[in-house]
């Protein structure tokens, strides 16, 4: 071939890649000019729950030190959420109005354990990863109720069996008793930059009980005084379930009137297996009242942080881990905006059953919830390897998550109404 012919051939080829890429600027021009990005307010996709419940029944709040150890392994596991716990037993880790500030925290002066775990878990200085913190609140149960002036006013409010025992619950069809929860959980939105706020023991205790006689009044009141108060009475069913739902939306309304932005899960009992038909033959619904699927359809709340620990190493209990994670899929796709998360109960497993759950959750593009920070795998039981001193943290953020995501927000709040296919009752 000659030299002439070369460079006509060379020449030929260069036109026909500037016009070329003439064509890709112009339609890229043409093209951003009349394109319709994605509306804002849809739900991100590059965000989930990857949650750790710190209870401070165990070490985690009482010190400034035990608050920096716990920031430190949730943020090694790449974790992006801290449910930490700020009240249970009629005591509080935070300034409330309403009940006494835990007795180890309140013997350091100036010691604000949510204060001091929101600024270290929000602190982004030389790269650190910004974690959210759920408030999560014991809700009715009481248990062991510390003794103080101020939570002697609640034992009045306990709950009775059908046998008039005493039960360890506050009713939740006493007014009283929904009015003082709520400011509680009032007094943390106003005050504290919380990023949510997770309701446990939002429900009827596993044995049968509500018949304090102020529940049964009002029971009669709407149902008529010759209605039965009996487990074997939908009415009375209805209404206990009522009782709970109520609380569930009065805590609604609070976010949103005092930090709109802030998430609303509870934590959701997982009795059993999954729904054989509709959730209101799951127990959570029959036997404690928790009408959590429900909630979230109705958009009273954001997420659920599903608990309903299985052992993996019982094949009953692993078929029925994963068939409640199915449902919580399912329940998910029907709640655009709205999470579901599937709880591991590391406490009961090995640390390789725990990151098969782990990995059970990544199949179905779920989020997960750790119980708990202080035993996070059945080993620390048999390497007193507790809380920040346990190996886990590290496979943890190896295994299952090497990256960094962020967390979610109450996303179902800003998509226009007709896109989910339930709306509030």
């Amino acid at each position: 071939m000659g030299e002439n012919m070369i460079r006509v051939i060379r020449g030929n080829v260069f036109q026909s890649f500037l016009f070329a890429v003439c064509l890709v600027a112009c339609a890229g021009a043409f093209g951003a000019k009349h394109s319709h990005p994605a509306p804002a307010d849809k739900p991100s996709t590059n965000t989930e729950i990857r949650a750790v419940w710190a209870s401070t029944l165990s070490p985690c709040m009482n010190t400034p030190e035990e608050i920096h150890r716990l920031v430190e392994s949730t943020r090694k596991a790449h974790l992006n959420t801290i449910i930490a716990q700020v009240r249970h037993r009629g005591i509080v880790y935070y300034k409330s109005k309403a009940e006494p500030m835990a007795p180890a925290p309140a013997k350091i002066a100036g010691f604000d354990p949510l204060a001091t775990l929101l600024k270290e878990a929000h602190e982004t200085s030389g790269g650190q990863q910004r974690l959210d913190v759920y408030a999560w609140f014991n809700a009715f149960a009481l248990e062991k109720i510390e003794q103080s002036s101020a939570t002697e006013k609640l034992r009045p409010w306990l709950s009775l069996t059908t046998t008039g025992s005493v039960a360890s619950f506050l009713d939740p069809a006493i007014p009283e008793v929904q009015n003082h929860l709520l400011s509680l959980v009032e007094d943390c939105l106003r005050d504290y930059d919380i990023d949510g706020i997770n309701l446990d023991f939002i429900r009827y205790p596993e044995n049968d009980a509500g018949y304090h006689p102020v529940a049964i009044k009002r029971f009669h009141e709407q149902y008529g005084s010759k209605a039965k108060a009996s487990p074997d009475n939908p009415d009375w069913n209805t209404f206990r379930r009522d009782q709970v739902t109520a609380f569930v939306r009065r805590c609604h309304d609070a976010v949103l009137r005092l930090r709109p932005n802030a998430v609303i899960s509870i934590d959701a009992i997982g009795f059993g297996g999954p729904p054989k038909k509709d959730f209101s033959d799951s127990r959570p619904y029959q036997q404690v009242h928790q009408d959590w699927a429900g909630w979230l359809r109705a958009g009273y709340i954001d997420a659920v942080t599903r608990m309903g620990y299985k052992r993996e190493s019982v094949p009953q209990q692993a078929q029925d881990f994963r068939g409640w994670a199915d449902f919580s899929r399912q329940l998910q796709d029907e709640c655009p905006g709205r999470y579901v998360t599937l709880g591991i109960g590391g406490y009961l497993n090995t640390e390789e059953d725990t990151l098969t759950q782990y990995r059970e959750a990544q199949k179905r593009n779920l989020g997960t919830s750790l119980f708990s920070y202080w035993r996070p795998t059945r080993a620390s039981n048999q390497t007193n390897q507790y809380g920040p001193d346990s190996p886990f943290w590290e496979k943890l953020g190896t295994q299952i998550y090497p990256s960094i995501i962020g967390p979610v927000r109450p996303e179902a709040r800003r998509i226009p109404k007709q896109e989910s296919k339930r709306v509030p009752r």
